[in-house]
């Protein structure tokens, strides 16, 4: 018995077993193993696809049922923080440079926004100008009359009302 490479398996020689496998190979279809096998990746392929689709669907109804509600939250967090500065006797600009300072992820990216045209020397009215839905309409208003009358201790709690309607 000749040995391939000096080895033996269970008393059967490397060629001996090359062999039985050329003789599987020779009785095996090929077509219908690749058809098995594209069949069984596609399958799995569309499973992970009508799940993406599903997961991608239900986000997107939270997403839109949830947006009204996060811009409110979004708007009772920018006025507790002025207002918490305006207590403390500091100016709405420096305690929304402070607030962004902190690198918190509960106030929203257009604060931040707001906080960087701030730093970069615009008053809070300019600033607020130039960041569009920082806050809703009415709300926003209110503070900008409140800025031009001083009174900003009274509009928090009427702009607080307001969001909770």
């Amino acid at each position: 018995m000749i040995m391939a490479y000096g080895l033996y398996t269970a008393g059967v020689s490397v060629r001996s077993g090359m062999t039985e496998f050329a003789s599987f190979l020779a009785v095996v279809d090929f077509e219908t193993v690749v058809e098995g096998l594209l069949g069984a990746i596609f399958g799995t392929l569309l499973i992970l696809l009508i799940g993406v689709m599903i997961f991608g669907a239900g986000y997107s109804l939270y997403f839109l049922f949830s947006l009204p509600r996060r811009r409110l939250e979004r708007a009772m967090i920018f006025l507790n923080i002025v207002d918490s500065g305006i207590r403390r006797n500091v100016t709405p600009e420096e305690t929304i440079k402070s607030a962004a300072a902190c690198c918190d992820n509960s106030v929203s990216v257009r604060f931040h926004l707001l906080a960087a045209w701030i730093e970069r020397g615009a008053t809070w009215r300019e600033a607020v100008g130039l960041v569009p839905r920082l806050l809703p309409p009415r709300v926003m208003e209110m503070l900008l009359m409140a800025d031009r009358v001083g009174g900003w201790s009274k509009i928090f709690p009427v702009c607080q009302r307001q969001l909770a309607d």
